[in-house]
């Protein structure tokens, strides 16, 4: 990870995807079929193996300390996503979730090691490879590997960082103070893409866990590890987001830009979809349908025009969210490099010529 927006920093519609598959895997879907994000594209044959994680480890306690944090006990079924056991730090914070990676039965919880381990149900036998937006299928491929290509209306923000599978839900946009307190008592978290304006926090990836949400998603970057303490000479292995984790920017971009923002409240409430990166190349936040469409229109393509938003990728300010001034093809800087270059103001007012190459444009929604 490092924090740098692969390519530009989103693109508009109509996009195109191409969604690669397993060579074992069986379309499920034909050509000029409309889909929805939580259309299966294809089945893939898992094999049907249980699954074995060390509670202790991922909560940080000793095994025999594992069984006042369960939230399940032998012989109970789970979904995948379910909540096994929790552990909240000092006054609340800082929790840990560990959750079910698939769905079946508890076969039995291991008090000597602190391990559980989960038997799949008898007919888990394979697992779809859901379509994540609002389009049409375009084509079906066979080499040099099968694929399905999309087609699909409205903008796409590619991330920096992705962890965990793909996810779709309902967007809800959380932009209250961090941590994130009264959360606990919402209800639309659950199975919702959670859009935050700032930065991952552990407490909210704890939250998120808790309230079974599809998917996070955030501006900026951060230390994951719930508790993590940077003045201790050795550091615990971090345990990975147990919900789906999208970061837009890295630490290049604290928080959203205030226009991007604002345009996506009209969002708020409509299914989106968001990658992994694991198969498809870069993690990104798909945004489609009518209302996402008309929301392209607005943003555009990313240009550095004057009054557009941009984030300096080099140097000692590297991270800082500037405006764009003006551009110029040739400008001549001190070290007699000549080439595109942009005049860019920061939020102190103070500003310099960058070359062009050291600027990720970010969305800026045009007025009306």
């Amino acid at each position: 990870m490092n924090g740098q927006p692969p390519g530009t920093a989103w693109e508009v519609g109509p996009l195109t995807r191409r969604v690669a598959l397993p060579s074992e895997a069986e379309a499920a879907v034909a050509v000029g079929q409309p889909v929805e994000p939580a259309t299966p594209l294809a089945h893939v044959p898992v094999a049907a193996a249980s699954v074995a994680l060390s509670l202790s480890a991922e909560l940080g306690v000793g095994p025999a300390q594992v069984a006042e944090y369960l939230t399940v006990e032998a012989g109970q079924t789970v979904e995948a996503g379910a909540v096994l056991a929790e552990r909240a730090g000092l006054l609340g914070l800082q929790q840990r979730a560990v959750t079910a990676p698939q769905a079946g039965r508890v076969a039995f919880v291991s008090r000597d090691t602190g391990t559980v381990v989960i038997h799949p149900h008898a007919d888990a036998g394979v697992v779809s490879v859901p379509a994540l937006v609002y389009g049409t299928v375009t084509a079906l491929e066979e080499t040099p590997e099968p694929a399905v290509v999309l087609t699909a209306p409205g903008l796409a923000i590619a991330g920096a960082w992705g962890y965990g599978a793909s996810a779709w839900g309902p967007l809800v946009l959380w932009e209250e103070a961090d941590p994130p307190v009264g959360a606990e008592d919402r209800d639309d978290w659950e199975a919702a893409v959670v859009l935050r304006c700032g930065a991952a926090t552990a407490a909210l990836l704890a939250t998120a866990a808790r309230q079974r949400a599809a998917g996070i998603v955030a501006a900026g970057s951060t230390d994951l590890r719930p508790g993590a303490d940077l003045h201790r000479t050795t550091l615990e292995v971090a345990p990975a987001p147990t919900v789906p984790t999208l970061l837009l920017y890295g630490h290049l971009a604290p928080t959203l830009p205030a226009a991007l923002l604002e345009a996506l409240r009209p969002l708020a409430g409509t299914t989106v979809g968001m990658t992994s990166g694991d198969r498809s190349g870069v993690p990104e936040l798909l945004l489609t349908g009518p209302v996402a469409e008309a929301l392209a229109a607005r943003v555009g393509p990313p240009v550095l025009a004057p009054g557009s938003d941009a984030v300096l990728l080099g140097g000692r300010q590297a991270g800082t969210v500037v405006q764009v001034v003006e551009t110029t093809a040739a400008y001549l800087f001190p070290s007699e490099w000549r080439g595109p270059a942009a005049q860019v103001r920061a939020e102190d007012g103070a500003t310099q010529w960058v070359p062009q190459v050291s600027l990720a444009p970010l969305p800026t929604v045009r007025p009306g």
